[in-house]
């Protein structure tokens, strides 16, 4: 795997343009390679390049540089990020707020000391911040939830106590949301007036954090009941920013028999209730299903329109599975739900361990499926527009954003991947602003590519 993206590049950013595409081609230095890269709300995209931590004798030498794209394809900044820590328990992630005019990468999360905030401006200007154990138990007593960004501010939630995985004390666990930018201490930390949970103490899991927008940010809680027909119950909120509570929906559903794969957040997974493949970040860190748990389904929200979906597969009958989709309102009404066609798969929990599926929601509210062997095309009404083997690999490095070329759309970026793949040659595409984009990679000719394809 290490091979398959290393580069020998030298030089600067090089744009050039073609009758077919928009090409930017990205130089690294020796052995680095792509470690992050991300779209940001239609506006460009965020590349986090350099060499892996772990496969170097130290680990703080890693080169590593965040780059912007904007989305007419020039580079906005290529501004380098040192590395502070060698030890590898402490992850670092790259975020943005949603505009991409605020680009946060932190390293050493939940370390309790010297967390490192790099912030980077749109202007390409970079500003670092090491946060004291004194501020960080300030901001997170409990366990860090989620860590997101709004505008200019940057929020860390978490739980006061840490016991959202005890099935007595996740009932009294509270959350707090702490905006570091926030000068006033009184005004940076808001205790969330949360719902009651479920009061399932084994099948209900606690809060998890879902996604965000402007206004406010959303979590879900779910329980389910296996007495009869399978039985779920979704509770999903949408919080302010002060704290309040906004919007709440309340929803069930059943299924005629069991939903064998599991699909929704780690958050849930460690509340206790077991996963098969987290929806949004379907990765290769070999996630296996739980042995004591059979059924919860995945949900994603639509912030832009304030709906949301609830998905899965269910059981037809041995050996034979449906894939449902269920879409809501936060009055908690259905708008419309769909079954895709019957298929066939393995029945044991630990064969199908290896069973995911992505599912996003695009500019149009078309709905992208794609599962481990096969694709589908929803229309905004639910209706299948299309479904395809899968025939394309790509690499996946985040949540989002990733869309899959369908052989039958004939699209330009389709017919490039025809003629340029090979075995030496990777893909990672997600569509934005009615465009394609692939991010290629070509191992023989250590050459990393950005290409923009119109519809």
């Amino acid at each position: 795997m290490k091979k398959i993206f290393a580069f020998i590049i030298t030089g600067l950013l090089i744009a050039s343009i073609n009758a077919q595409e928009n090409k930017v081609e990205i130089p690294l230095e020796k052995g680095s390679s792509v470690l992050d890269f991300f779209s940001v709300n239609k506006n460009g995209f965020v590349i986090k390049v350099g060499k892996n931590g772990r496969y170097v004798d130290n680990s703080k030498k890693v080169n590593w540089k965040i780059k912007f794209v904007d989305k007419d394809m020039n580079l906005k900044y290529d501004i380098p990020v040192e590395k502070e820590i060698i030890d590898q328990r402490y992850p670092h992630t790259l975020i943005s707020n949603l505009t991409g005019s605020m680009v946060y990468h932190i390293e050493k999360i939940g370390k309790s000391e010297g967390n490192i905030i790099n912030l980077i401006k749109n202007s390409g200007k970079a500003e670092k911040t090491q946060l004291s154990k004194t501020k960080w138990k300030k901001m997170v007593t409990g366990n860090l939830s989620a860590i997101f960004a709004v505008k200019d501010d940057l929020y860390f939630l978490s739980t006061v106590f840490g016991n959202e995985t005890n099935n007595q004390k996740k009932f009294q666990e509270k959350m707090v949301l702490y905006n570091l930018t926030e000068k006033d201490e009184d005004k940076a930390k808001k205790t969330l007036k949360l719902p009651n949970l479920n009061k399932d103490m084994k099948n209900t899991a606690f809060w998890a954090y879902e996604d965000h927008d402007d206004e406010g940010f959303y979590l879900s809680s779910v329980a389910y009941d296996t007495k009869g027909k399978m039985s779920y119950a979704y509770n999903v909120i949408k919080m302010n920013y002060s704290g309040e509570l906004i919007k709440n929906s309340n929803i069930t559903y059943s299924w005629p028999n069991e939903i064998l794969f599991l699909t929704h957040k780690k958050d849930h997974a460690r509340n206790g209730l077991g996963y098969l493949n987290d929806t949004d970040e379907l990765d290769a860190n070999g996630m296996s299903i739980s042995k004591s748990f059979r059924a919860i389904s995945g949900i994603k929200i639509d912030p832009l329109e304030e709906t949301f979906y609830c998905f899965g597969v269910g059981v037809v009958s041995k050996g034979k599975y449906k894939f449902f989709v269920k879409k809501f309102d936060f009055d908690n009404k259905l708008i419309w739900e769909t079954e895709l066609r019957e298929f066939e798969g393995r029945t044991s929990q630990s064969s199908s361990s290896r069973f995911g599926v992505n599912f996003d929601v695009q500019g149009d509210k078309t709905i992208k499926i794609r599962m481990t062997n096969e694709s589908y095309l929803l229309s905004k009404d639910g209706e299948v527009l299309e479904e395809f083997k899968n025939k394309l690999k790509f690499y996946r490095f985040r949540k989002n954003d990733e869309v899959y070329l369908s052989e039958k759309s004939n699209s330009k970026a389709f017919k490039y991947y025809q003629d340029n793949q090979g075995k030496n040659m990777f893909y990672y595409a997600l569509e934005s602003e009615g465009s394609d984009y692939l991010l290629e990679f070509n191992d023989s000719k250590n050459i990393l590519n950005l290409l923009k394809f119109s519809k």
